[in-house]
């Protein structure tokens, strides 16, 4: 029956990845979740189309080993504990001539071959749908990029002894070919055409010298990227370019910038002119518009940027005045808001009067009481170690020794000491520290928040830097942002339909690679549900749109794989319907049953195969480095 060969065909293989670091229960709980719902949509299809078909359901179950049940209008609604997968109870749609029975042991007559061949699709076609749905919310809002599609990509680093450095590939190359033909495509699709591509890769490449040239490599397992795999990852790494969005109506498009242009260079005013690389110089090259402590502060900045547009160096500049944005004012130092310990009564103490702060204790900050107790009193009356203490009195630094205090909590000190607010310096900028304010510098005119971000006047700090005995005014001029008003990519947003076809290409290419013995990609990479959701539970960490999409990729492929015309899939169940179609009867019991039984144990072997995969990856404790351009590591979409 249905309910036999639909209940392995959602535990299969749901996709492949590199790379698991599997947590044990989180990954449980994650599965039941990520999972469950992708087999509710699959088998919400199978029921409704059988419904609509009028056949006999006897279970709706998601899980397997019924830990829950209720009967509704005739229907068994089940949820397992085992939650790998899930069924719709049909018997009336076995494909064999046996007579389906009901729960009841009831017979009941055969569906015809297209009832089957609809509910068998249906199925699928859900999570497709479904697939979709969730891809219409992706093209809305973006998916997360490595970087913004490129058509060429600057080398940055390379592995020598690599296969792309012997071929004559080298640090600042520029590829603007792959396999002779043109691209479009960000930093991942990238690298899955060299992953996916079988045998063979060349280059077009431009060397800094103007020259052209082609490198041809093949490509070999990556261990440095990927330990436990057999993926041909480059050995080499890129430059994200400074791809640009111009924002509607403001002064970037109003100049004549466009989408998708690309930064190359850009003039401040009088200053030099700078040649932009990637989007971190392009990022670093704005921040130097920030006024300098001392300027004057104007409402507009000239600016020129030249941009490549359609692979073309556009050789004139585009022409702006930036526009000043006053609500980005800052200091240029980040302030700390701390408690400083204040002598409140000194008593008839010697040395120490009230008003002191105290700065330091031994030459550390003193945070809590804790730390000014641990250090002023000593429970040993005998003690000879001296405590040295930085005090501010007034506006000088007064540096004091003294023995602790021989008693044994701050009730027994002859002086009083509180917490009152304070202000120190962080870390200050280069401006700032030009003008003589250093960091751990301590701040008298507390007030300065009350205003700091929306003053174009110059500030007087009166600061106490750490190495100086009294306290200097310093003039500091409120620095300011200049505003471009154009988005740099991050995000790209692949339409509905271009997901699914990639899911498609990533699949047939996958199958492709397991069958070619130049090809790098092979069945040891494949993953099982474990390594996905742990795979799911890492993206999901870092952001949650790449997550939604790993749910439609899942969605996308557990509808493709089920339509493989393997007899155990709801494929194998269409094609029987069109077999039975063709001969005009049923096919016969004995011939089917066979078929059935073999299919299910090669299932129950790729399942072990995988999870044996899994588990492989578990020891190896193998993870992407956090910090390497394939830290979204690839999902090679194939159920």
């Amino acid at each position: 029956m249905l309910q036999n060969t639909f209940n392995l065909a959602q535990s299969g293989f749901l996709g492949t990845y590199f790379g698991v670091n599997f947590e044990s229960v989180a990954s449980i709980i994650a599965l039941i979740i990520f999972f469950g719902f992708c087999i509710f949509i699959h088998e919400l299809g199978h029921f409704l189309a059988a419904k609509w078909r009028g056949l006999h359901v006897i279970a709706f179950s998601i899980g397997f080993r019924k830990i829950w049940s209720k009967k509704w209008r005739g229907v068994e609604y089940r949820i397992g504990w085992l939650p790998f997968g899930g069924y719709v109870d049909l018997p009336q749609i076995d494909s064999s001539d046996d007579q389906p029975v009901d729960e009841n042991n009831n017979p009941l007559p055969r569906a015809s071959a297209l009832d089957r061949i609809l509910v068998a699709m249906a199925g699928p076609l859900c999570n497709i749908l479904f697939g979709f749905v969730i891809g219409i919310f992706i093209w809305t809002y973006g998916l997360p990029a490595i970087t913004a599609p490129m058509d060429q990509v600057t080398v940055t680093s390379l592995s020598a002894g690599s296969p792309e450095y012997k071929a004559g590939l080298r640090n600042a190359d520029v590829i603007t070919k792959i396999n002779g033909k043109t691209f479009q495509m960000d930093w991942e699709d990238f690298v899955q055409e060299i992953i996916f591509h079988n045998g063979s890769i060349s280059f077009d490449v431009l060397k800094p010298d103007g020259t052209d040239t082609q490198i041809t490599y093949t490509p070999i397992p990556n261990k440095v990227r990927a330990p436990s795999e057999t993926v041909a990852y480059p050995f080499f790494e890129c430059k994200a370019p400074a791809v640009i969005n111009p924002i509607p109506g403001q002064i970037a498009e109003k100049a004549g910038l466009k989408k998708m242009d690309v930064i190359t260079a850009i003039q401040l005013a009088d200053k030099p002119k700078i040649n932009i690389g990637d989007r971190n110089e392009f990022i670093n090259a704005l921040s130097r518009i920030d006024t300098i402590q001392g300027a004057a502060i104007a409402d507009t900045l000239p600016c020129k940027v030249w941009v490549r547009r359609n692979r073309v160096n556009l050789e004139k500049p585009f022409e702006m005045n930036l526009e000043r944005q006053p609500i980005s004012m800052s200091l240029g130092m980040n302030l700390l808001n701390t408690q400083m310990p204040v002598i409140a009564d000194a008593g008839d103490h010697p040395v120490l009067k009230k008003g002191d702060i105290i700065l330091t204790i031994n030459g550390a900050f003193p945070k809590t009481f804790q730390d000014v107790r641990s250090l002023l009193i000593s429970e040993n009356p005998d003690s000879k170690t001296l405590v040295k203490l930085s005090l501010l009195r007034g506006e000088k630094r007064i540096n004091v020794d003294l023995f602790p205090y021989p008693c044994e909590n701050m009730a027994g000190l002859p002086l009083t000491i509180r917490f009152a607010p304070g202000i120190r310096t962080a870390g200050v900028d280069q401006a700032t520290r030009a003008i003589g304010i250093q960091k751990d510098a301590y701040i008298l005119n507390a007030n300065i928040f009350d205003h700091v971000w929306s003053s174009d006047t110059p500030e007087m700090l009166v600061a106490l830097n750490p190495d100086a005995d009294e306290c200097d005014t310093f003039t500091v001029i409120p620095k300011t942002k200049y505003m471009m008003y154009v988005d740099l990519f991050g995000v790209k947003y692949p339409t509905p339909w271009k997901q699914f076809t990639n899911t498609i290409s990533s699949t047939v290419r996958m199958i492709k690679g397991m069958f070619n013995p130049d090809a790098t990609i092979s069945a040891t990479n494949m993953a099982g549900p474990i390594g996905i959701v742990d795979f799911a539970q890492k993206v999901a960490k870092k952001d949650l749109m790449s997550a939604i999409h790993l749910l439609a990729v899942v969605s996308f492929s557990l509808g493709i794989f089920n339509l493989f015309p393997f007899p155990v899939l709801d494929g194998g169940h269409i094609v029987f319907g069109l077999i039975e179609v063709v001969r005009r009867k049923p096919i016969p019991s004995k011939v089917l049953k066979p078929i059935m039984m073999g299919c299910v144990m090669l299932l129950i072997l790729l399942m072990i195969f995988v999870t044996g995969l899994d588990a492989f990856r578990v020891k190896n404790n193998f993870d992407t480095k956090p910090n390497d351009p394939f830290q979204t590591q690839l999902l090679v979409k194939l159920p």
